[in-house]
């Protein structure tokens, strides 16, 4: 109802049900597309009620690109900095790369250990990872995504996860 609410521009109402979903992934997503529907400034309060770490860092990096207020955009990032800790690792990557998406008008200087962080969390994504998913996901062994790593320092067994 509330994405209904959305398309034909009933904003305030779609906060109105938006804020009674109790399933925290579908609030997240709500939330969230309601946020990217309104201005910025309205987007804030919205976005700030979103519990779900990665869609809170999501929602966040586009506010950052909606907003032509560097204060506000640089107020967002320190906000999206502070929820990263918490998002999902499967998700880490995804995250960063938002905010350095929306963080590069800022500048290199803004986002620069995001990307040297992003940069790792590839690294690592590339590495025995990878093999595993490939794998499980049913490419088979022989699938050029499911090449094992050469000479992988990230742990295999299941006690180094």
């Amino acid at each position: 109802m509330a994405q209904a609410l959305l398309r034909i521009g009933a904003h305030a109402d779609a906060l109105t049900v938006a804020r009674e979903i109790t399933d925290p992934y579908l609030h997240a997503t709500t939330l969230s597309a309601l946020a990217v529907a309104v201005g910025p400034h309205e987007a804030e309060p919205i976005v700030r009620e979103i519990t779900y770490p990665y869609y809170r860092v999501r929602a966040l990096a586009q506010v950052m690109r909606a907003t032509s207020d560097p204060r506000q955009a640089y107020a967002l990032l320190a906000d999206a900095r502070t929820w990263l800790p918490a998002v999902d690792p499967d998700w880490q990557l995804s995250a960063h790369t938002e905010l350095v998406r929306a963080g590069a008008a800022l500048g290199v200087a803004a986002v620069a250990d995001l990307v040297a962080a992003a940069r790792d969390l590839a690294e690592a994504a590339k590495s025995s990872a990878v093999h595993e998913l490939a794998v499980a996901v049913g490419l088979g062994q022989h699938h050029p995504a499911a090449a094992s790593p050469a000479r992988s320092t990230t742990p295999t067994s299941a006690a180094g996860r």
